[in-house]
């Protein structure tokens, strides 16, 4: 009977009738619900569905919605009937993240869908002031506020202030925010997946997360916020953020670790300051990776060693130096007198076109005579154009020109 007043009314009619059929569809033998079943395929697989649905054959349902991709229609049935992971599944095969995450955090309206940390902080603050205000209950407007920003935990405790304590039960009982987060994550949205941990006080899955992305230098400023300092280390180490391993082990008293750390990383620097004042020695061949000779012979001449240190000075051409620290101390050996003598006349014959009255100090503590008369004259000369005698009559005394002694002595008198 069935089948045949549904062979003989038009598509259209036929479409109806099937539609209105479904209110009985749990009275029909097997054969005329088969019939009709196969009948409401060709229109519709979503009313197929709700026969399947009619007769309680949920998973058959489930599974002819999936099998003809119908995943969002799929999804939504999942969700009605309680399947929380495979109606989070079927949104995601249908690239609907948002509905996904929506599914674990128990919420029908997350307004928000870039929830980075830094982003909707105004909405953060309004809750703030619903939550502050002492006029009326504002607590049911900031449960409904904090829902659309994720933030479960905090709607539930609002409800429970509003007086709505089976609501928040209920809230938190069917939202799980760790896996909302998951879901964004699975979808490379990291941000969005930090947002939903940070509103949730979930800071221990915010490290994970980070960690899961390859994210480790945040990984490790997130675990060094939370005072996990080992683990800290440890992403620090994957992410080469080398200070940061530093300051923990300074933080901590590790001496050991630390130098370790900075022998593996090659930190020349740390390692000659950290050796400078404790061993001297040790850190000169640290200094001279550097390239920095002139704090390398610092070094030996603090450890007693000033032939080496003058030696090292002169071998990279840094005579003024060698000669400047070598006059802050008393030196009696002769082969260490004679390196200096060596870096007074190399430092003035460096300055004697560029400098010639440094180059002339140089000469006069050099011991060489002929060459403090030679500069000498030179400058005596210059200021003597210049009109500065009683400067000329000093390097003429140097110089040991009688004549030109006489000369300027004489000019004086006739100024004066």
């Amino acid at each position: 009977m069935l089948k045949e007043i549904i062979e003989k009314l038009s598509q259209e009619s036929k479409k109806k009738f099937l539609e209105q059929l479904l209110a009985k569809a749990n009275t029909l033998d097997n054969e005329s619900f088969d019939f009709a079943y196969q009948s409401s395929l060709k229109f519709s697989i979503n009313l197929g569905a709700e026969y399947l649905l009619a007769r309680n054959q949920n998973e058959t349902a489930i599974l002819l919605l999936e099998n003809y991709q119908k995943y969002s229609s799929a999804a939504e049935l999942c969700k009605k009937l309680g399947l929380k992971d495979r109606a989070v599944e079927n949104f995601e095969r249908d690239k609907e993240i948002k509905k996904a995450v929506e599914v674990y955090l128990a919420v029908s309206d997350y307004k928000i869908e870039t929830t980075e940390v830094v982003i909707g902080v105004g909405q953060v603050d309004y809750v703030d002031d619903l939550e502050k205000t002492e006029k009326g209950n504002n607590h049911t407007k900031a449960a409904e506020q904090a829902l659309s920003l994720g933030m479960v935990k905090r709607a539930a405790k609002n409800l429970k202030l509003a007086g709505r304590e089976k609501e928040a039960e209920e809230l938190l009982k069917n939202s799980d925010p760790i896996k909302a987060a998951q879901v964004w994550e699975r979808n490379r949205k990291i941000n969005n997946a930090i947002g939903i941990l940070f509103r949730n006080d979930l800071h221990d899955e915010i490290a994970l997360t980070y960690e899961r992305a390859g994210d480790f230098f945040s990984a490790g400023m997130t675990y060094y916020y939370q005072n996990k300092l080992e683990k800290a280390v440890e992403c620090y180490k994957k992410s080469g953020y080398n200070e940061g391993i530093s300051r923990i082990f300074m933080q901590l008293g590790k001496q050991e670790e630390l130098v370790k750390h900075w022998e593996e990383t090659n930190n020349s620097l740390a390692l000659a300051e950290y050796y400078q004042d404790k061993e001297p020695l040790k850190s000169i061949q640290y200094y001279k990776i550097m390239k920095n000779y002139k704090t390398a012979a610092e070094c030996f001449f603090k450890a007693g060693k000033t032939f080496e240190g003058l030696n090292l000075l002169i071998e990279h051409c840094l005579f003024e130096y060698a000669v400047e620290l070598s006059e802050k101390l008393v030196h009696t050996e002769e082969d260490v007198k004679k390196l200096l003598n060596y870096c007074y006349k190399e430092a003035a014959v460096k300055n004697e076109k560029i400098q010639p009255t440094k180059a002339l100090e140089f000469y006069e503590k050099s011991g060489d005579q002929e060459k403090v008369k030679e500069v000498s004259l030179k400058l005596m000369k210059d200021q003597a154009q210049s009109g500065n005698f009683k400067t000329a009559l000093e390097y003429a005394r140097k110089a040991e020109d009688k004549e030109a002694q006489e000369l300027y002595e004489n000019t004086l008198k006739f100024q004066n």
